[in-house]
């Protein structure tokens, strides 16, 4: 109980610092949210100022800021009018989420696997540095492209934008999950390659059982440990490539709302979307903490 209340503590002063920096850079950003092609009458511009109390000096606008963060708000969306930030926030987090989901999921799956074949053979050993290495050099803004571009329209296999069936999630969560599926992969097959040599296992050698059994049984739980605390920067590795394959493929999702948020200077959507991206990450942190403890009770609550 004192473990979860000090976590959750640190997670408070750490969104507190994050909706500070974001909403202080907000305002060093130039331009207006009500800048467009057209210009605007400035009675016009003024009343729309103090309508959502841009005319307040920038302290009394944070401490307002901080007193709708209090009542569970993020303000009102100065792009969609008459939407609190909040409520387009939870209309497309779904979306985001099981983008993020099914590609954490492909990431460990075939991370995992690839690191355990790489242990198995010498021909898998060159297969996992081919694909590790050319995955971790490749930039997803030139990976998504190329999908859309061969499995597309060249091949005419999947649909390239937008989500109107089960097999447009394909393409996202593929592109999405390469790089962490590399990452994943080289951490795992260094953990395994590391514990190879622990004495426990050459106790268990000792008493005659096999390499693959040594390998799935004994080798293969603790090195478990590392690529579990590795979930925790993983989300905000998947969180970030999701909002670039949400723009590239047309995704309505809270990436393709960030950027247009950023593009437009809708403050509170630009702060609501970040706080909810760092509320997300601490959240699976402290959960990943948490079974961590309970498959290695040495690790403790701390």
């Amino acid at each position: 109980m004192i473990w979860f209340l000090r976590r959750s503590l640190q997670g408070l002063l750490s969104l507190w610092l994050l909706a500070t920096i974001t909403f202080l850079l907000m305002k060093c950003f130039p331009g207006s949210p009500f800048d467009d092609e057209v210009t605007l009458h400035p009675d016009v511009r003024a009343q729309l100022e103090k309508q959502y109390g841009l005319d307040l000096p920038v302290a009394e606008q944070y401490f307002v800021f901080l007193e709708t963060l209090a009542e569970g708000h993020f303000g009102v969306s100065q792009f969609f009018v008459g939407q609190d930030s909040k409520d387009v926030i939870i209309k497309t987090f779904p979306t985001t989420l099981l983008i993020s989901f099914l590609a954490l999921l492909l990431a460990l799956l075939v991370g995992i696997g690839l690191s355990i074949f790489a242990m198995l053979s010498r021909s898998g050993y060159f297969i996992y540095e081919a694909v590790t290495l050319s995955l971790l050099s490749t930039p997803i803004l030139l990976v998504a492209p190329l999908m859309i571009y061969f499995f597309g329209f060249k091949m005419n296999l999947f649909p390239v934008a937008l989500l109107e069936s089960p097999l447009s999630y394909v393409l996202p969560v593929v592109a999405v999950s390469l790089r962490p599926m590399a990452s994943l992969a080289r951490l795992f097959y260094t953990t395994l390659i590391d514990n190879n040599s622990a004495d426990f296992l050459r106790t268990v050698r000792s008493q005659g059982f096999s390499e693959i059994k040594i390998l799935l049984k004994w080798n293969f739980r603790n090195s478990m440990i590392p690529a579990l605390a590795f979930l925790g920067p993983l989300a905000a590795v998947l969180l970030a490539g999701s909002t670039m394959v949400e723009v590239v493929f047309a995704i309505p999702g809270l990436g393709s709302q960030f950027v247009e948020s950023v593009l437009n200077r809708d403050a509170s959507m630009v702060i609501g979307l970040t706080l909810f991206y760092g509320f997300f990450i601490i959240f699976f942190q402290i959960v990943v903490d948490f079974l961590m403890a309970i498959i290695d009770p040495r690790v403790g609550l701390r």
